[in-house]
């Protein structure tokens, strides 16, 4: 009986050391853990930020979460970037984008902000950047592109 005992007390004691039910997700960019919590948000996910920078999730929104996640990856990975030397041409090229109801997003890095954009296609791109590297000559800078 003494055996059983144990046998049935190891096993509530492995039964609670399972795994957890609860998820995590960190990125070391910023603009990645935005995102995803905006992701989240909007399709009413619920979640919690760690102490250490992980957002947790339910297990039962792994799915979930991991279609988000490789949506904004997807995204990601089609964006384009651009950064200017001077604030004007940066205004202006933000400016085209907004003309055309271009979504965009800005991120601060070390060499100065860049502005990330999904062109339509290689014509919307070209046409853009033409435009963009006309008034920046205009203006006498240099441009960054992360192409």
């Amino acid at each position: 009986m003494i055996k059983w005992l144990w046998l049935i007390l190891a096993v509530a004691v492995l039964a609670g050391c399972g795994p957890s039910d609860e998820h995590g997700f960190k990125s070391s960019r910023q603009d990645d853990m935005r995102m995803l919590k905006e992701s989240l948000d909007n399709e009413g996910i619920p979640y919690t930020v760690a102490d250490d920078g992980f957002i947790m999730y339910s297990g039962k929104y792994r799915d979930d979460v991991e279609r988000i996640k490789k949506s904004l990856e997807e995204k990601r990975f089609k964006e384009v970037g651009i950064q200017f030397e001077d604030e004007a041409t940066t205004k202006y090229f933000r400016t085209l984008l907004d003309e055309r109801g271009i979504k965009y997003r800005t991120v601060p890095e070390k060499d100065g902000e860049w502005t990330y954009w999904l062109p339509e296609n290689e014509q919307q791109l070209d046409e853009l950047y033409q435009k963009a590297i006309s008034h920046d000559c205009e203006t006498g800078n240099e441009r960054k592109d992360s192409n």
